[in-house]
């Protein structure tokens, strides 16, 4: 687990130098080596972010409809699945999953009031 680690670490330094192209293998290293369990979402947001940054942005919705499907409650890798559908076009997509998002993680009175209605209004545009 420490090689995945180290691998993990060089990609994000990449990324935050702006080398997403360099990042990537990095990434996909620290992933196949087997990252420690509350790693891998950052590392499928970072990998996913990084593919959409370099213009594979087909690879990366790919990834983020993977990365929520086995962890549904991570918010912020449905954030960054919606910055990748509108990447490519699909704003509409987009917007309800950060409506749904919004809708179901925001605790707040004004919204438990309308959250019905909420769910139907979203329901509408997908």
């Amino acid at each position: 687990m420490e090689e995945a680690e180290r691998e993990y670490e060089i990609g994000g330094g990449h990324d935050s130098a702006g080398r997403a192209d360099e990042a990537i293998p990095h990434y996909e290293r620290a992933l196949a080596l087997g990252l420690r369990d509350e790693l891998v979402p950052q590392a499928l947001l970072q990998l996913g972010s990084s593919l959409r940054n370099v213009g594979r942005n087909d690879e990366a919705i790919a990834l983020f409809d993977d990365a929520v499907a086995r962890f549904p409650e991570h918010a912020a890798l449905h954030l960054f699945r919606a910055f990748a559908l509108a990447t490519a076009g699909r704003d509409r997509e987009a917007l309800v999953d950060v409506l749904d998002l919004a809708r179901t993680r925001i605790d707040a009175p004004e919204i438990d009031r309308y959250r019905r209605s909420l769910e139907n209004y979203t329901r509408e545009l997908a």
